[in-house]
């Protein structure tokens, strides 16, 4: 397999940064490509998305269902004829993505991984490519930042062990780089998922002592520990919070 496509969504801001990443994985000799989260539901953007799939589109593979990864999926598999894959069975329009699923694209070796803890549904595919394995991880691990326990379908402890899981996952098939659904390829797999696990537990220590001290509202928290925050940012903050919450039995 050459090496995976990323189509930035037009769609930047601060819950996602440059945009949604939209992955291709080409096939190989003329065989369809597959293709990772299309994004919304944007007419140009998903006419990017087919244009660098000239031999077709085998499958389309979601690794969440917020809208700004599935949104287009429908339209794209209309216009491609091609089936719709998720972990949720109410987003695919065929058998739903496995934990420990293997499969082959472009001549490459791919394994489906759960990952569950932003959402309860979230997804991730390591791909064996020539130079070393790969692991697509939507909005476990964002390229830059933090991402958000969307509460109450994200939840902490699921978090926790899913990153737990990806650094054994990491180590066990020694994968180079993360491909996240968010911002820059991670070269420094091991070090980055070690990082978020420790800004989660700083967070988690950050929440209790402020608790402890008379803030025990969740709009009281989020000033206490995330600071003045508007719009998009506070939401995903007040949901983060509420997710703490429960993981502490605060609630």
């Amino acid at each position: 397999m050459t090496e995976p496509v990323r189509i930035l969504v037009p769609n930047p801001g601060a819950m996602t940064l440059e945009g949604t990443n939209t992955w291709i994985l080409p096939g190989a000799g003329g065989t369809p490509a597959i293709v990772i989260d299309p994004g919304p539901s944007d007419f140009g953007h998903l006419n990017r998305v087919r244009a660098a799939c000239p031999d077709g589109i085998s499958e389309i593979w979601i690794t969440h269902g917020h809208a700004d990864h599935v949104g287009g999926a429908m339209r794209l598999a209309e216009w491609t004829g091609s089936p719709i894959r998720a972990y949720d069975p109410a987003i695919s329009m065929t058998d739903p993505l496995r934990d420990g699923e293997r499969g082959q694209v472009g001549g490459n070796a791919v394994i489906c991984v759960t990952l569950p803890g932003h959402t309860r549904d979230s997804i991730g595919f390591i791909v064996f490519l020539d130079d070393g394995p790969v692991l697509f991880c939507g909005d476990t691990i964002l390229g830059r930042g933090t991402t958000q326990i969307s509460w109450p379908d994200g939840n902490l402890a699921q978090y926790l062990a899913t990153l737990d899981k990806m650094e054994r996952l990491v180590q066990l098939f020694r994968v180079r780089r993360l491909m996240p659904g968010h911002g820059p390829v991670i070269m420094e797999p091991t070090a980055t998922i070690r990082a978020y696990r420790e800004h989660r537990l700083q967070r988690l220590d950050q929440i209790r002592a402020a608790y402890q001290k008379g803030h025990t509202s969740v709009a009281a928290l989020v000033d206490a520990v995330y600071g003045d925050l508007v719009g998009p940012t506070q939401k995903a903050a007040e949901l983060t919070v509420r997710a703490q919450l429960e993981y502490l039995e605060l609630t």
